[in-house]
């Protein structure tokens, strides 16, 4: 009988079947996510709505949302955003901005880092954070020149940042209602409604 599981089986046939197990499991944890960002201008700065779906696709809950961040450590928003509102049992912490290192000054961006131990995102659910900033939703949408990455770059993770694979997608600038859009709509109500009245 063998004693030692090495005993029993081939180092080469051990590790086979560990990359195995491993590749199951990580195969078998998917998120399916998207996250779409509005910004409405306020006496020179920008009221931001980011809200984040995980879809009924996936098979895992949401745990951390790192917002404008790269796993291999870059902030990439151009000015440091003031986190306003989050879910409950949520909290954000700004991070990045300019260091020094050494006596040599280096450029970093900044980041919102969503977490929580609580109040997990599940599947088929959305949360909706809020933040303001002095960086327009044009600047929002597009790259950090100074890494030459799209803004917002994101990730998610299961659970703390880094407690498992995670998944990195691109959140989505969506337009606000325009002024003259709900001006047309609420005009077509009038029209309507008065056709109605008339009999036409």
């Amino acid at each position: 009988m063998c004693m030692k599981l090495e005993n029993c089986f081939p180092t080469p046939l051990l590790m086979a079947a560990f990359s195995i197990t491993l590749a199951s499991e990580i195969r078998g944890q998917t998120y399916v996510v998207d996250a779409q960002l509005m910004g409405q201008s306020d006496a020179g700065s920008y009221d931001y709505t980011l809200t984040l779906n995980n879809r009924a696709a996936s098979t895992t809950q949401i745990g951390t949302f790192w917002f404008a961040w790269t796993a291999s450590g870059l902030d990439l928003m151009l000015s440091a955003p003031t986190a306003t509102q989050t879910p409950a049992g949520w909290s954000a912490s700004v991070l990045g901005g300019p260091y020094t290192q050494n006596g040599y000054g280096y450029y970093d961006g900044y980041s919102i880092e969503f977490t929580t131990t609580t109040g997990y995102l599940n599947p088929g659910s959305s949360l909706t954070f809020n933040f303001s900033s002095p960086d327009s939703p044009t600047m929002m949408s597009g790259n950090n020149f100074h890494f030459h990455t799209a803004i917002e770059t994101s990730w998610v993770y299961s659970g703390a940042a880094f407690s498992d694979a995670g998944n990195q997608f691109l959140v989505q600038t969506v337009p606000e209602p325009s002024g003259l859009g709900l001006l047309l709509l609420v005009g077509s109500g009038l029209m309507l409604g008065s056709s109605r009245r008339r009999g036409w």
